[in-house]
């Protein structure tokens, strides 16, 4: 009976030291895990506008834009050892486009249903292909680099995954991101609208593009 008493506490032992030593292993690990966090604000330099392409009787009358600079968020970089990652929110107030038109400007709030959806939101949760290579010792993009963003757009209340071009552009303190993107009205649920006395309906699809400064502030 000693004896078997003896030979379980020896195998408790010896795997408490097996637990021990895998543990110091997993802390190791860890301990070689390097991160920063850099997160920019963005500032009221930036617009986001939308382009829709009307036809009045079958032919094409007019492409109509619109600018909105009510644009807020942040943009988040996060550095783990030689990979970067950002992650972004850009928050458009819906009621808040401009064009030459305040009629034009007022159905386009109504479209949207800006009193009841009053925010137009992307987050970003990707960049494809982005590498730190480009990136020099002083934290600056030495050239305007391409890429492809991927995220979730919220408009009218529903969200759907875009996938568009940008540029970047990026300083140690600042950063500049520019894309363009081609949505449809109706995959928000939003009815292609139409526009002035000689009724001019809008194409299903519009491009929407966004010029985006953020300053460092972490």
């Amino acid at each position: 009976m000693n004896r078997l008493y003896i030979l379980l506490q020896l195998a408790i032992a010896i795997q408490f030291i097996h637990s021990t030593e895998c543990f110091a292993q997993i802390a190791h690990y860890h301990s070689d895990i390097k991160a920063d966090t850099i997160v920019f604000k963005i500032d009221s330099n930036s617009v986001a506008e939308y382009e829709a392409y009307t036809k009045a009787f079958f032919i094409v009358a007019e492409d109509i834009v619109g600018k909105n600079k009510s644009v807020s968020g942040e943009i988040t970089w996060i550095k783990i050892n030689s990979s970067i990652q950002f992650n972004a929110q850009i928050v458009i107030d819906a009621a808040k486009f401009e064009s030459d038109n305040e009629t034009r400007d007022e159905d386009i709030r109504e479209i949207l249903e800006a009193n009841r959806y009053p925010q137009i939101v992307f987050e970003l949760s990707n960049i494809e292909d982005f590498d730190t290579r480009i990136i020099n010792e002083e934290g600056k993009i030495l050239e305007e680099q391409s890429f492809i963003a991927v995220g979730m757009l919220r408009v009218h209340g529903i969200s759907k995954e875009i996938r568009f071009p940008i540029s970047i552009s990026l300083q140690k303190n600042q950063i500049f991101v520019e894309g363009t993107a081609k949505i449809r009205f109706t995959d928000f649920n939003i009815e292609p609208p139409t526009f002035g006395w000689i009724v001019m309906r809008a194409s299903d699809e519009l491009t929407i593009k966004a010029r985006i400064f953020a300053v460092r502030v972490k």
